[in-house]
This record gives C-alpha cells, structure tokens and sequence, in this order.
C-alpha cells in the first residue's frame, strides 16, 4: 500500500512555507480511516491520535496527527480529476482483480446531497464496483440522472477490465457501451427493457421458439420476502437481429 509514491503526483494547493503535515500522509490517513469507516473529519483525527503509533509503520507524520480542519481544507483545496486519476491507480495496485471478478455499473442518487434552502442540486454519480472486493474502482460525477449513459463510456476507459465481466442495467443496453468493454477485452451482462424494444421483442420471441441450454432456480428470503428466480439460457441467436 504505498500511499506516498502513488498521491505524490497530487499538486500541493498550501503555502509549503507555512505547513506542517505532509500531503500524502494527511491523504493516507484520510484512506485508512475511511476504510475503518470514519464518516466526518472529527472521525479521522480522532483514529488517528488513537493508532499513531501503527500508523507510523505506514506514514511518516513529522507533527503528528493533523486536526480535523487541516485535513478538511486540504481536501478542500486539491484538484479533485487530480485525486480521481491517483486514486484509481492506488485501488488497482492495492486490491485484487482477476477474471472470476464481477464489475457493477450502476448510476446513484445521492439524496442527502439535495438542499433547498441553498438551491444545490442532488448529486447523481456512476461508479464501478467489484464485487469479489466489495469496492467500488471508480465514480464519475454527473449532472443529471439523464446524463449517466455517457459517463459510463469514459468511465469503462479508464479501468483494465480485460477478462473481466461487467453489468449494466437497462440504462447501459447501448451499441456504444458494449463495444467499448468488448474492445477492452472484457464480457458484457446487459439487462434489455422496453427502451429497447424491437431488441426486446425479438429475444422474447427467441425464448419462445428456441431450445434452452440451462435452467437455474434460486429460492432466498430477502427484505422480508421469500424470493424465487429463475434463469434460462439459449445460445441459438438466430432470431435476434
């Protein structure tokens, strides 16, 4: 987990004459904490100053643990594309992707983001997150819910995915998007729906009219319900345009 080498690219937005903490160690304990869960900046300062001895091992901290606002104005002030691009790099090296991985893409609403008094606007992302690290790779802001079919593509760009499988929900079901993770070497799960019609209506009619390969049932209780599904699989694409 090399923290420093992989940030160090991060342009420093404080007076270097007037700091006392290092940017990569602040950035490095805000990770860690994060991983145990912190959720505000008190959270972070406060499980700094209780494992600064382990943390050590790690960061060097010349000063010590920062205070909860230094490291508030520092994320404050770093370019964000900046981090993005850093951190991506940093989950790549760090956590494990091999080809028995699942990759989600999905759009979200960040509810709490909305504030009428001020006029902000909901926060609506993309992320990717990998299901055997139970992580998510990469989160792209978006301006509207409606835009988040073309952040998908630049998003699916910057991760090597190949041999990997990626799902997308209905939103995803484009020529575009699939073609861009097929380029990338990686396989597709696309759920179609009614926006996709004429597709949809031809591989209802495929089911009908073709013999299937595989049938799987899974019965679970889940969100107060007991949950049956059942999964059928044709490979006879003849009558799907």
């Amino acid at each position: 987990m090399n923290i420093a080498s992989t940030f160090s690219s991060i342009t420093n937005p404080r007076d270097t004459r007037k700091i006392s903490h290092l940017l990569t160690d602040i950035i490095g304990l805000t990770l860690i904490a994060v991983i145990a869960c912190c959720e505000t900046y008190n959270d972070i300062e406060e499980l700094g100053k209780a494992k600064e001895n382990w943390l050590r091992k790690y960061l060097q901290l010349p000063h010590g643990i920062p205070s909860h606002d230094t490291i508030e104005r520092l994320f404050e002030a770093i370019n964000p594309k900046e981090f993005n691009i850093c951190f991506n790099t940093w989950v790549r090296e760090t956590f494990d992707h091999t080809s028995d991985d699942l990759l989600h893409i999905d759009g979200k609403s960040n509810r709490r983001s909305f504030d009428t008094f001020t006029g902000k606007k909901m926060l609506h992302s993309v992320s990717v997150f990998s299901g055997k690290n139970k992580l998510s790779l990469a989160q792209y802001k978006v301006d509207e819910k409606s835009n988040e079919i073309t952040a998908i593509q630049p998003l699916i760009e910057t991760l090597d995915i190949a041999g990997q499988t990626v799902t997308i929900d209905a939103m995803g079901c484009q020529k575009d998007i699939a073609k861009a993770i097929a380029e990338k070497q990686a396989y597709y799960v696309l759920a179609v729906k009614d926006n996709q019609k004429a597709l949809h209506h031809e591989i209802q009619n495929a089911f009908k009219s073709t013999a299937f390969l595989d049938t799987e049932t899974t019965l679970e209780k889940d969100h107060g319900r007991i949950e049956e599904r059942t999964s059928t699989t044709i490979t006879d694409l003849r009558f799907v345009d």
